[in-house]
């Protein structure tokens, strides 16, 4: 079980520290990679010992795939596949590039009403349910595979961050066996892989590596364009966008700010057409707010992360384990993936009030 949680917080080391050795930098100067795998490393390590020392009690839920959710999986299933069948003429590679296309564009206005309901309800409830459940029936293989066929459409991985946490972590609890987990691992990288290989993405070119290969599959963050010099205005940017989002629901001011403002994101990142599309962590935002104050603030995120990891398997309240799971999972999405995972947190307590009507 410890593995797991400190498999999560050593990814984003790991990724930048591969990046060192990345091919495509146009030379670029390397010294806040490796600033900031200094400040990472030292609070890392601590983190590390911390977990070691101090024993995780783990205690499952009797948990039910009840009548209810079958029923709710059905139904934003149907929702679902009713929007992709009225919007394409044929599941063909060129349709499907082209309604995928569409949707990341925001061209289906009102298309939430189709969608929300298995991409983000139902994604939530399933991930909690493999986290804590005893066992997994033929229902929730069924949900998985329905949920992977639906944003395989969209084109968008994202919407199966929380469930493949929730598998990783349950395979590190289940599994000590390091060939199984290794499997597990390959299983998981052709998955993500076979979205560019559809969608007709490179997926390596000749001057790209194997591990540079491995970094694009599982991280949309490009850190050698994201890390720089410190800029207070930053977090300004931050909580301004934050708070706009409460009255506008646009979260664009931060990422235009970040993108339009830094020369070098240009070169990394030519052509954007939305901001929206750069992965920004949370951690990109405290290095680059606060240089070598960032040791302090990392350790402060990693025990939360830790401590919320702690809570979710200790818990025998459903509700309990609940929040403290949207707490964790909000938490590694700003780590290893995009800070406005913040925004998600609300959303993703919405839920909590069907999970004792469904899992009882």
């Amino acid at each position: 079980m410890k593995k797991a949680i400190l498999f999560f917080i050593t990814l984003p080391f790991a990724f930048v520290f591969i990046e060192l050795f990345r091919s495509d930098l146009y030379n670029f100067n390397n010294r806040f990679l490796i600033k900031f795998l200094f400040c990472y490393a030292i609070p890392l390590f601590f983190s590390y010992l911390f977990v070691l020392k101090n024993k995780i009690i783990y205690r499952p839920l009797e948990l039910k795939f009840n009548k209810k959710m079958k029923l709710f999986l059905l139904f934003s299933s149907f929702l679902f596949f009713y929007f992709i069948f009225e919007n394409i003429e044929s599941i063909s590679v060129i349709d499907l590039s082209i309604f995928s296309e569409k949707y990341r564009n925001s061209y289906y206005k009102g298309s939430g009403v189709f969608t929300y309901l298995l991409l983000n309800v139902f994604t939530v409830l399933v991930s909690f349910y493999i986290l804590k459940s005893r066992k997994l029936n033929n229902w929730t293989y069924l949900g998985l595979l329905l949920v992977f066929i639906a944003t395989f459409f969209l084109g968008l991985r994202i919407y199966l961050f929380t469930i493949f946490v929730s598998l990783i972590i349950r395979y590190f609890i289940r599994n000590k066996n390091l060939i199984h987990l290794s499997f597990f691992f390959s299983f998981l990288f052709f998955l993500l892989i076979s979205f560019k290989i559809f969608y007709g993405g490179k997926i390596i070119t000749e001057s790209q590596t194997f591990f540079e290969l491995i970094i694009k599959t599982f991280s949309r963050t490009n850190y050698s364009a994201l890390l720089y010099n410190s800029d207070l205005n930053l977090l300004s940017q931050f909580i301004e966008s934050i708070l706009s989002f409460f009255t506008e629901k646009d979260l664009s001011v931060f990422k235009n700010y970040f993108y339009y403002d830094n020369s070098d994101i240009n070169i990394l990142y030519p052509g954007i057409s939305k901001t929206s599309g750069i992965a920004i962590p949370l951690t990109v935002i405290i290095f680059n707010t606060t240089s070598y104050l960032s040791i302090i603030f990392f350790f402060l995120f990693f025990m939360i992360i830790i401590i919320s990891y702690y809570k979710v398997f200790s818990s025998i309240s459903l509700y309990s384990s609940y929040f403290w799971y949207v707490i964790l999972i909000t938490l590694l999405g700003c780590l290893v993936e995009d800070v406005f995972f913040l925004s998600k947190f609300f959303l993703s307590l919405l839920p909590v009030v069907m999970i004792k009507y469904v899992f009882k």
